[in-house]
């Protein structure tokens, strides 16, 4: 979708959209999964785990920290990776609720 379009939803609606797409490969999945089991990492750790090439393992974490999935820090000269939580909270509750929205409706319906 071309970014003049984005303007035609709203700011949760985008923000929601953002963090799906990052989402959207299975090593980044693995890297939300090791972020959240490990709390930080480095980029080489998640080179091993996710058995990528360091520039691929970047770019999928540049994507998570454009989503605003995970943060990075510099402690002294190394760069750490962890999971902002409340993003993946946010996540939680929208899927939370447009499941409770989608059995409502088919209660309603089978009623009906």
């Amino acid at each position: 979708m071309g970014a003049s379009k984005l303007k035609n939803f709203n700011r949760h609606q985008n923000k929601i959209s953002r963090i799906a797409r990052a989402l959207g490969h299975p090593a980044r999945v693995a890297i939300i999964d090791h972020l959240i089991e490990n709390k930080t990492s480095i980029c080489e750790e998640l080179v091993q785990i996710c058995q990528l090439s360091q520039p691929t393992v970047s770019r999928h974490l540049k994507v998570l920290i454009c989503a605003g999935i995970i943060s990075a820090d510099f402690i002294e000269n190394t760069q750490y990776f962890s999971v902002r939580l409340n993003a993946v909270e946010e996540l939680v509750r929208y899927l939370d609720y447009s499941v409770y929205r989608t059995v409502s409706s088919m209660n309603r319906a089978a009623r009906a």
